[in-house]
């Protein structure tokens, strides 16, 4: 290409000044102008070609600093709660001026969650660090983070330990060590473990873990209430100045409904700290638990995971196709592992599912499912095998427009890094009714192909789950997040969807049924017109009446661009709401009804002792140094100190089209104006 270039700029300048003898120019200016010319119509050539021009640029990034501010609640529950409200915050804005003037601060308040720039008012009703530790990993990559200050009392009730992300967070963390240290005498519960659902004239167990603090040689009394009569005392004798212990209740449930439980633990005269001594909980009272039939097989982990999830919430029957005897028992959904199997006879199995045809299904397709016998059993999906028989690791990917019950997006990501089932390598077919919730990720490939989803047509409710290996799940989701919040979640929602009949409603309210005191209220409504079809174009009221303060206040949904209704109403205090939705469709009133419980959560008040060995450990972990709050301001200097702490250069490639370049274009104006002057001044012009 820049052969042609100089070819035609060559050929051009010959025509002009060499083949052309009457020229009144010496041999020397004549050499002289021919390359000026030469050069002229080359570079104007290559503009016509668009080139760029590739540069190497030098990129300086200067150091950043994190703040990192606990914004949680056990700071101000202790004896320097008025430090922490009014002077603190502004000893903080000290220390963040002093380190901006030296560097660029970004701050964030964590908590519950974790928030750029929040105001600190401690009100988060939990702390977690390792999401904390987390979210600037991610948020930072490949960034020059110089430092991050952690400024907390070190307590911390959610999430894992977090020595474990400490040993490879890839930033020094400087900690300032907040709170109170000094172990004062102190009783609290420190948990409670109940179930929510509880059945109709049945005892059930609340189990009550109290901790004692300088308190040895003393008796408390444990004592349970519910709604405001008491059903259980029990006395408690404190053996030691470190003291657990946990003690159960067996309570009567004799009537339906929401009932508000009550524990408290009482017993000091010179306590300081009370709000840890008393806990608040509901639970719900129904008649009937719904029957589960989970027929596998064989064995395998698998079940045992499912029955983790709801067997508190359902009556299970496990049995194995073997031996297993069918009766008249009415079950609200079956469960089928591996079945229609291979290699058995399928006859009694098929016939089952003909005389209970209404009956909700949930097929967990393996290695021993007979695809065939499945594909005949119903017409929601058709699995079709790829040559022999075999099985694919296949990772989950959700579908982001799956709409059937709604899911959290930090949990689909959570869901993203659980490891693969053991899925059939086949091709699948699906109608238009069937909706996915997860796809399959095969050897780094997302497909379309569906892991887990529903048919929405038929005679009765469908579920997929197209692979084993779910038990993996429950515990990649206990080493991943400390508990087993999301793999509980989505099972349930899976089992929930396939038992709730559908919904001919044309007014629906979609909420949360607990939230925190500290959390953000929100309601979703849909509305729907006689063919079942969304719209919007009436207003949607929402009356939220608080039970023990009898207080009721109204709302109005504002639209989305979905069709759909959304609602926040904010913070609430404590308590059992009942709600009512309204809404006018032509000359009829729809109107929706529930309840949900705002909890007065005390996970701040379990511990009120500052943990500065813990903010030390992940300071020595991560390279960083700790300072208690009275060395506060000593941090600029340490950090100043840091041999580590430097501007970071890199280089990077970037391209620039030719006539962009403002010094290109000026010595091409230049060439010209030679040439022109030197023909002007010597009698060519």
């Amino acid at each position: 290409m820049l052969a042609l270039v100089a070819l035609t700029g060559l050929a051009y300048a010959a025509l002009l000044y060499y083949r052309n003898k009457t020229l009144p120019f010496s041999k020397q200016l004549q050499v002289l102008l021919f390359i000026l010319r030469f050069l002229v119509v080359s570079l104007i050539t290559l503009l016509l070609l668009n080139p760029y021009l590739m540069q190497n640029k030098k990129v300086v990034e200067q150091p950043l600093l994190v703040l990192a501010q606990d914004n949680s609640s056990s700071l101000t529950l202790n004896a320097d709660s008025l430090f922490y409200k009014y002077k603190y915050p502004l000893r903080f804005d000290s220390l963040t001026a002093k380190l901006g003037k030296d560097f660029d601060i970004d701050q964030y308040t964590f908590g519950q969650t974790v928030t750029e720039a929040k105001k600190l008012d401690f009100t988060d009703q939990r702390t977690d660090f390792s999401a904390l530790l987390k979210e600037l990993s991610v948020a930072y990559y490949r960034r020059n983070v110089g430092a991050v200050v952690l400024l907390s009392d070190g307590i911390y009730n959610a999430g894992i330990q977090p020595e474990l992300l400490a040993g490879s967070f890839p930033f020094p963390v400087y900690s300032v060590g907040l709170g109170d240290t000094i172990t004062y005498p102190d009783l609290s519960i420190s948990d409670l473990r109940y179930n929510r659902l509880i059945y109709n004239k049945s005892d059930f167990p609340v189990e009550v873990t109290i901790r004692a603090k300088e308190a040895m040689g003393t008796k408390a009394i444990l004592q349970i209430y519910m709604d405001g009569k008491k059903v259980g005392e029990q006395s408690v004798s404190i053996e030691s100045n470190r003291f657990s212990a946990s003690h159960s209740f067996l309570i009567s449930a004799t009537e339906n409904g929401t009932k508000k439980m009550v524990v408290e633990v009482l017993g000091l005269e010179n306590e300081t700290i009370l709000l840890n001594n008393r806990r608040e909980f509901y639970i719900e009272i129904i008649n009937q638990k719904q029957q589960v039939l989970m027929l596998a097989r064989s064995p395998h982990p698998d079940l045992a995971a499912m029955r983790a999830v709801f067997g508190d919430y359902f009556e299970i029957s496990t049995a194995f196709i073997q031996t297993w005897k069918p009766d008249e028992k009415p079950f609200s959904l079956i469960i089928l592992h591996q079945l229609p199997g291979e290699g058995i006879n399928n006859n009694l199995l098929e016939s089952y599912l003909e005389i209970n045809k209404d009956t909700p299904v949930l097929y967990i397709v393996g290695g021993q499912t007979d695809l065939s016998a499945l594909n005949r059993l119903q017409n929601s999906i058709q699995i079709l095998n790829v040559g022999q028989s075999s099985m694919i690791d296949a990772m989950p990917v959700p579908d982001p427009s799956f709409t059937l019950f709604s899911f959290e997006t930090f949990q689909r990501d959570r869901i993203r890094k659980f490891p693969a089932l053991s899925s059939p390598l086949a091709e699948y077919s699906v109608p238009v009714s069937y909706s996915s919730f997860l796809f399959q990720k095969i050897k780094g490939i997302e497909t379309n192909y569906p892991l887990i989803g529903f048919s929405e047509g038929g005679e009765r409710p469908v579920g997929f789950i197209n692979g084993t290996g779910i038990w993996r799940w429950r515990l990649s989701d206990f080493n991943q997040n400390g508990n087993h919040e999301t793999f509980n979640e989505m099972v349930g929602k899976i089992v929930n969807y396939l038992l709730v009949k559908q919904d001919r409603r044309r007014l629906r309210i979609f909420t949360e049924a607990e939230f925190l005191v500290n959390d953000e209220i929100l309601f979703k409504a849909e509305l729907y017109n006689p063919s079942l079809e969304l719209i919007d174009d009436v207003d949607v009221k929402l009356v939220l009446n608080h039970v023990e303060s009898k207080t009721s206040n109204e709302y109005i949904f504002s639209r989305d661009d979905k069709k759909s209704y959304q609602l926040n109403v904010g913070r609430l205090p404590a308590g059992l709401y009942n709600f009512y939705a309204e809404a006018v469709s032509g000359n009829e009133l729809l109107r929706y009804e529930g309840s949900l419980v705002v909890l007065a959560s005390s996970f701040e008040g379990q511990s009120l002792i500052a943990d500065h060995h813990l903010l030390y450990r992940i300071s020595r972990l991560t390279g960083g140094t700790f300072v208690p709050l009275s060395e506060m301001m000593s941090v600029p200097d340490l950090i100043a100190a840091d041999q580590r702490i430097t501007s970071v250069a890199s280089f990077t490639k970037e391209y620039e089209l030719l006539t962009n370049l403002h010094w290109f274009l000026a010595l091409l104006v230049l060439l010209l104006s030679a040439e022109w002057f030197l023909r002007k001044t010597f009698g060519s012009y």
